[in-house]
């Protein structure tokens, strides 16, 4: 996001730390602060030298006559205990206020020298080069940047930020007791929020923090509330914020890491390596951004005040003189015809990205009123952008491709036919047999697409459903590797068999029992398009896993959805994890069964290692998947919950 105040004036921020720090951690921290953007800012650093180790000291004066504009002030107090190894950090309270007194001595110098900005950073962690830059654009008086942590090892990651009190992760009202099973699921709702790159407001922060000249004059610090138990100098500085006005925010544009366990030290470069393709990713965000307003001031007018937005800095010569000529050749028509149009532009699609040049489709929507007749027109549009000297992104042209007509729903509440689909490959030796027998009694007919099997999975489908209609479409070279190529082909192919429903399930997943009976009740009915079942993974054949990481089951996700014949089906555009319909199936009209799928795919050790291996293999770089997730597939002793195949309450095993 740009900066909008004082465009041609680098805002003045002072980045500080308390420092007592191993070398080697230290050293990486100090670079990342040597990589920081400085393209809109200035960067001053205040350092506090509280290192017991010479060596660390060492480095603080290197950096220092490196970068020049840094004031290093010795504590001066005598250095205490400061326990950090491969399970915890340990310190005492006394070190907590003299760390808040630290921080407030930065403070106070931020405030005489008049910054802009204080960003309060620990010592511990590495930024992205864009991080000062970008939370300024957010224009906040108090925001952090977000950072993981796995506090124990073999445990999940937790952020640095939180929702109420002294760490609560999940949301509640006042006085509501909250059962531990739906403690989990809000506090995983609360991750996957923060996992979204966005600006979200919170209950607490910390230890990588931009603040406002704004928020440091109404007087905010960490001196210690005396009537306030919480332990660490963060809590204390949140609720005196918050007692301020002032509202706290995380940003997870772009996450900073943790150097928490020297362990963590091998993980830097591949942080880096992640940020450069996030670089990537953001400014196909940017363009996507410039695509959208342009075409939405653009669209909009209104006759009494014209256009309420300027269009012409997302637009390019000489597109640009063309369009401010139409327009005033429109003016004087539009203002004739009371016209009023609320233009939006949805469904941005990337279709060619190369450095300064980019190719993008989207649909753009006119809404209003003219000669008070109402209208709402879909078009289906290309534009093609470039980036200007200045690095912003502008439209240099744009075609309307088509109009695109109103869908009309259809439905019928009897004699519908269900349609298995299903992807399969080298499938004879696992779960195939078992979920082909169970789902005929279930379905009226099966389309499978067989990924290049080199085994006996083709003749297994062939034996298994003898005598049941089926379509078998074979691929004699393997399309997984680019999995939304593979899921399109079989959506394709489903789909050339007229069917009502599709029942989409992978060849290791396993409807309950209770289907048979229930899922005629599902389909033969006019309100509901998609239904949504609850996917359980096995980690054995009895058990299911339910942590941090594995709880899908808390969730219901799309499996049976009815063809709607002339809906604008769109999918998830990625290589992996583009999911197994259309990204926008769920928009049609939804709901939720009490029907569960068994997912068997992990519940073998061997098939365990295998997955992990394809995915470091696929996706090394955790670009499309959860990279904790990936690493958590191997835990040693995962929380494992015993299946009911009748609805009841599961139970821990205790074995």
């Amino acid at each position: 996001m740009p900066i909008t105040n004082q465009q041609n004036q680098k805002r003045r921020v002072l980045i500080g730390s308390p420092i007592h720090q191993k070398p080697l951690v230290l050293q990486e921290f100090l670079q990342s602060l040597e990589e920081l953007s400085r393209d809109r800012v200035e960067i001053d650093f205040h350092f506090i030298d509280d290192n017991s180790n010479g060596a660390s000291r060492d480095l603080l004066e290197q950096f220092q006559s490196r970068q020049g504009s840094v004031k290093i002030e010795r504590s001066g107090v005598e250095t205490e205990a400061y326990v950090t190894n491969e399970t915890t950090h340990i310190w005492g309270e006394a070190r907590t206020w003299k760390v808040a007194n630290f921080k407030n001595q930065i403070i106070q110098h931020a405030i005489e020298q008049q910054y802009d900005y204080l960003f309060l950073i620990d010592s511990d962690l590495v930024i992205h080069p864009d991080t000062i830059e970008h939370l300024i654009g957010l224009e906040k008086d108090i925001v952090s940047e977000i950072f993981w942590t796995k506090w124990q090892p073999n445990s999940a990651e937790f952020p640095q930020v939180w929702l109420f009190d002294h760490y609560t992760q999940y949301f509640h009202r006042r006085g509501e007791q909250v059962s531990q099973e739906e403690q989990l699921r809000r506090i995983q709702q609360f991750h996957n929020q923060l996992r979204v790159p966005g600006l979200y407001e919170i209950g607490g922060l910390g230890a990588c923090t931009l603040i406002s000249r704004a928020a440091l004059e109404k007087g905010v610090n960490f001196k210690e509330i005396p009537n306030v138990t919480y332990i660490g100098e963060d809590r204390h500085f949140c609720i005196r914020a918050a007692a301020l006005g002032l509202s706290l925010y995380v940003d997870t544009h772009y996450p900073a890491y943790h150097i928490y366990r020297d362990s963590d030290l091998q993980g830097v470069g591949a942080y880096k390596a992640a940020n450069r393709h996030r670089a990537e990713d953001n400014e196909k965000l940017r363009l996507m951004y410039a695509v959208k307003e342009g075409m939405e001031a653009l669209g909009t007018f209104s006759y009494d005040q014209g256009y309420p937005r300027a269009w012409q800095p997302y637009f390019a010569d000489p597109l640009k003189e063309t369009l401010i000529q139409q327009a005033l050749q429109d003016v004087d028509q539009n203002v004739q015809n009371s016209l009023l149009v609320q233009a939006s532009v949805q469904q941005i699609q990337i279709i060619a990205f190369e450095g300064t040049q980019a190719v993008t489709r989207f649909v753009l929507t006119n809404e209003g009123r003219e000669r008070s007749q109402s209208f709402k027109e879909d078009f289906r549009v290309e534009a093609v952008l470039r980036r200007n000297e200045q690095g912003a992104w502008q439209i240099s042209s744009f075609e309307i491709l088509e109009q695109i007509m109103p869908f009309v729903r259809k439905t019928k509440s009897q004699g519908n036919k269900i349609t298995l689909s299903m992807i399969v490959k080298n499938e004879a030796d696992r779960y195939l047999r078992d979920v082909l027998e169970s789902v005929r009694e279930i379905v009226d007919e099966a389309v499978i697409i067989d990924d290049g099997s080199d085994d006996g999975t083709v003749a297994l489908i062939k034996e298994v459903l003898a005598g049941f209609p089926y379509t078998l479409i074979e691929n004699d070279k393997s399309k997984f590797s680019n999995e939304v190529e593979l899921r399109k082909q079989q959506w394709a192919e489903t789909v050339k068999t007229n069917p009502d429903w599709i029942l989409s399930l992978d060849a290791d997943e396993i409807l309950e029992k209770k289907a048979r009976t229930e899922i005629r009740a599902l389909v033969n009915q006019p309100d509901i398009d998609v239904w949504g079942f609850r996917l359980y993974d096995f980690w054995d054949e009895e058990h299911y896993r339910e942590d941090q990481y594995w709880c899908a089951h808390l969730y219901h996700k799309p499996f049976l959805v009815r063809y709607q014949e002339g809906y604008d089906y769109r999918w998830k555009e990625t290589a992996q994890h583009c999911g197994r319909i259309p990204e926008n199936t769920t928009e049609l009209p939804a709901g939720k069964s009490d029907l569960r799928v068994k997912h068997m795919g992990w519940s073998k050790a061997a098939e365990r290692v295998f997955k992990y291996k394809r995915y470091q293999q696929l996706d090394p770089d955790a670009k499309y998947g959860w990279k904790e997730q990936y690493e958590s597939i191997l835990d040693a002793n995962p929380r494992l919950v015993r299946w009911e195949e009748e609805e009841g309450r599961a139970e821990l095993d205790e074995a």
